[in-house]
């Protein structure tokens, strides 16, 4: 799958419960990589392409951090880092 961001992908968050959720990417800024952070919720259309449903722009390591631990907690998962 390619993605549709530039930036650099450093995490995919699956629901393996739930694959018609799609997934969440977090992609970092250039160039501090240490700040600015965005989640893209995407979806898989019928032909395979990704669709974003949502995006969240975090401005800290820790808001993200605090992000991507609800979704942990609530059957979201790692699904390898950069691709």
């Amino acid at each position: 799958m390619s993605t549709i961001h530039s930036n650099p992908r450093i995490a995919t968050l699956k629901n393996p419960a739930t694959p018609y959720r799609g997934e969440w990417s977090i992609h970092s800024s250039r160039p501090n990589p240490n700040q600015d952070f965005t989640a893209f919720h995407e979806i898989f259309e019928a032909d395979g392409l990704a669709k974003v449903v949502e995006r969240l722009n975090f401005s800290s390591l820790a808001d993200l951090q605090h992000f991507t631990s609800y979704l942990l907690s609530h059957g979201w998962s790692r699904d390898g880092g950069a691709s």
